[in-house]
């Protein structure tokens, strides 16, 4: 069973302008620094600023178009491959998995794993991702094996996570605005001479300034990774709360022979039937911006199981747990 990271035309075109826009970025400043002709240490430190810029929007280009160059997830023989990104890959047995989720993004899917050992493994970008996401996720934990945590927990535990975000972005903005200030405090205590002009003390200033710049940035750009994990980690809790509170609502009234979800846990899919006969129906509910499970639909009554049979494949069994 496979799920494919198709290559989307508007990415590609994207990354090659990022790629192209960041390497002349690169290229024209550093000329600009081996020319010798800056007037101050403000634009030998501004050259220096932009050089690191175009390596990150090259860097930013080259991850965008790998990443939708012929990558995909593979679940087969009980593990799970994978190749996407900037040539990263994964191979390891389902029974290092602690859990697997699909979350709709704007355009694709992004299939999350949560190793035992920790680690998160995000994969951005499939399309029709449900099937594979549903049977990994039954031979992982089953209908009934994995245990749901508490609603109010996971609540107190989003909203953790939403802080914590928040703090995070706030320190990157600060970050940066620090490093601008770096710079300019730089220029004024080397007294914007230029580089021919520097004393013994302009050169430990400049030194001293170049280095909190590079620190500041990297640590803007590891607060970016950061921020990123918590994301992940969130739509994570944000998923179990759903699921809790689908455990948790009583089903609606009927004959009720198969209970569903999908891989993000977003709704309940139920079907219902008749004693004694073939025919059926069943009933959708949505989790809402609340987390409160509400029906959405109610299908005509079926002869037969071939249009519910059309969509189980994508879906996750919960009958036990209710049944």
């Amino acid at each position: 069973m496979v799920a494919k990271i198709p290559r989307k035309k508007s990415d590609v075109i994207w990354g090659w302008a990022a790629a192209v826009s960041g390497v002349v970025d690169v290229l024209l400043f550093a000329a600009l620094l081996l020319s010798g002709e800056m007037e101050s240490t403000g634009d030998t430190l501004l050259s220096m600023f932009f050089i690191i810029f175009g390596c990150a929007v090259a860097l930013f280009g080259a991850l965008l178009i790998k990443s939708t160059s012929g990558g995909y997830v593979r679940l087969e023989d009980g593990r799970l491959t994978a190749r996407f990104g900037l040539l990263r890959r994964l191979d390891c047995p389902l029974s290092d998995i602690e859990e697997i989720a699909l979350y709709p993004m704007r355009t694709a899917e992004m299939l999350a794993i949560y190793m035992k050992s920790g680690k998160i493994i995000s994969i951005s970008g499939l399309v029709g991702a449900g099937p594979l996401c549903a049977a990994a996720g039954r031979l992982i934990d089953g209908a009934a094996g994995r245990p749901v945590r508490d609603a109010g927990e996971l609540r107190a535990e989003l909203a953790l996570t939403g802080r914590k975000r928040a703090r995070t972005v706030t320190a990157m903005i600060a970050l940066y605005f620090v490093s601008m200030l770096a710079i300019a405090l730089t220029v004024t205590l080397t007294g914007g001479r230029e580089l021919n002009g520097f004393s013994g003390r302009d050169w430990a200033f400049a030194g001293v300034g170049m280095t909190l710049v590079l620190g500041l940035l990297a640590a803007v750009f590891i607060l970016a990774a950061h921020c990123s994990k918590l994301n992940v980690s969130a739509l994570r809790t944000s998923s179990q709360l759903r699921e809790a509170v689908i455990t948790a609502t009583p089903l609606l009234p009927g004959n009720v022979t198969a209970v569903y979800t999908d891989p993000g846990y977003s709704g309940r899919f139920t079907v219902f039937g008749y004693p004694g006969s073939p025919e059926l129906y069943y009933k959708v509910e949505v989790v809402d911006g609340s987390y409160e499970l509400k029906e959405t639909y109610c299908s005509p009554v079926m002869s037969d199981r071939s249009e519910i049979d059309k969509i189980i494949p994508e879906l996750r069994d919960m009958t036990a747990r209710f049944i």
